[in-house]
This record gives structure tokens, C-alpha cells and sequence, in this order.
């Protein structure tokens, strides 16, 4: 094994991870804010790994990301522009028999202003086409502002290659808590009763992006557009009895 081999390798392993296993009733923002439940439903019954080349795009979003907080932290402690800073706290929503659980990115308070800001960072690969909030990000940061009651925040969109940034302010809107909580309780139900959500991904026109991206569009074909009972709910539901036998 040559340098370049054994670098390949260091690096393969490095991805190499397990497929995340999700609980029922457990649900996350960044997953509930995605326009396509069915999506999500697959992801608990049948959990997939991401290809290492997906992987290294999350790893390099990450690490721009812990760039841009650094830049925010030596201006805490050395400027006079920040009073208060804090990242990466915990919190959750309690709904009917579930969770939504989260983490949001960045909160901070400046010295001329008691009022306090969360942030919520997106990196891109292109930031020309990032002329507004999508609609998906701005959920997810609504619903940490809803559950730490904060009324201002602000998505940034920081492009991976160049490092540009472009701001957007949003004031927190309870009908988009309200929907995002909605989905929750969607989710949930087709879990525990073994049926799949309508795809709307191929239902919704604006949505048809999100099946580009998807690891789960051999199954969801096999499936159709509407919802129906679960081929994949009912092997463990067939497999639970067995074991129960």
C-alpha cells in the first residue's frame, strides 16, 4: 500500500459510520422542516448511510461553520461589539405522545442592543442562488426563536469555496411553529400505524427538488404518490411476533 492508498483509506474510515438508528417519537427540526414526510418516515423504518462524497460536503459545511464561530468568538472576547454569546444549547418541544428535539447554532447579544439574536448558519455551494431564505431553513430557525423565545433571528448563507455570506433577518411567525409541530404529529401517526406518507416531493411541483437529493427513490417508486400501508412496517411488525412466538 502506497501513501496516497493508505491516505484514501485514513479518510474512508474516517466516513465510515453506521446508519443513524432513530426513535419513534423522537423528531428533529432540521428533519420536520424538509418538504417531504415520507422522506423522514423511511429514514426510521429502513435508515440508510450516506456515500462518503455526501459525507465530506456535510464535513466541509462543519468546518466553515466552526470558522465563521471562531470569527464570532474573538470578537466576544476582544471587541466591544458582542455582550453576551452562547452556541449550540439544547432544547425541545414536548407534543401528544412525541418530541421535537434541537440545537440551535448561534445566540448572541450585542453591546448597543439588550435584545437578543439567534442565528442559524446554512453553508451553499453557489451563494448566487440564495436571493431569499428557503422556506425549509427559515422553519427550523422559527422554531428555536418559538422555544427560547427570542424574537429575532437571522439566517446566514456562507458559500463553502469563497467564504462570502449573505444575511437574512426573520421575526419569529407562530404559524410556522404551528406547522412545523403539525408535521411532528403527521410523522408520528404514520410511523406507530405503519403507513406511508403522501410523497410530496412528486406531488407538490416546488417540492420536485427534494427527490434529487433522496437516498430512499427506489423505495418511494415502488410506493407511488399516496400513502398506504408499509410493505416495510409490516416485515417488522411480522418479525416482532415472530420473536414475541
Amino acid at each position: 500500500m502506497n501513501f496516497k492508498q493508505a491516505l484514501d483509506k485514513i479518510i474512508e474510515d474516517f466516513f465510515d459510520k453506521e446508519a443513524e438508528e432513530r426513535k419513534v417519537g423522537v423528531y428533529y427540526p432540521s428533519d420536520l422542516s424538509y418538504p417531504c414526510l415520507r422522506r423522514n418516515y423511511f429514514e426510521y423504518k429502513i435508515p440508510k448511510k450516506y456515500e462518503v462524497a455526501k459525507l465530506k460536503i456535510f464535513q466541509s459545511g462543519d468546518l466553515v461553520h466552526a470558522w465563521f464561530r471562531d470569527v464570532l468568538l474573538k470578537n466576544y472576547f476582544t471587541s466591544d461589539l458582542i455582550k453576551e454569546f452562547d452556541f449550540e444549547g439544547k432544547l425541545s418541544h414536548a407534543g401528544n405522545g412525541f418530541e421535537i428535539r434541537g440545537r440551535y447554532d448561534d445566540f448572541l447579544v450585542l453591546k448597543w442592543d439588550d435584545e437578543p439574536i439567534l442565528l442559524e448558519i446554512k453553508t451553499v455551494r453557489d451563494l448566487r442562488w440564495f436571493k431569499e431564505i428557503k422556506r425549509h431553513h427559515l422553519m427550523q430557525l422559527n422554531f428555536y426563536m418559538k422555544c427560547l423565545g427570542i424574537a429575532k433571528g437571522f439566517l446566514i448563507y456562507i458559500d463553502r469555496g469563497t467564504l462570502q455570506h449573505k444575511v437574512f433577518e426573520h421575526k419569529i411567525d407562530e404559524s410556522l411553529f404551528q406547522e412545523i409541530v403539525k408535521r411532528a404529529e403527521k410523522l408520528h401517526k404514520c410511523l406507530l400505524e405503519d403507513k406511508i406518507p403522501p410523497a410530496e416531493g412528486k406531488i407538490e411541483k416546488d417540492k420536485k427538488w427534494v427527490c434529487n437529493y433522496c437516498l430512499f427513490r427506489l423505495e418511494c417508486l415502488k410506493e407511488g404518490e399516496n400513502g398506504q400501508i408499509s410493505e416495510v412496517g409490516c416485515r417488522n411488525k411480522e418479525r416482532e411476533e415472530g420473536q414475541r412466538e
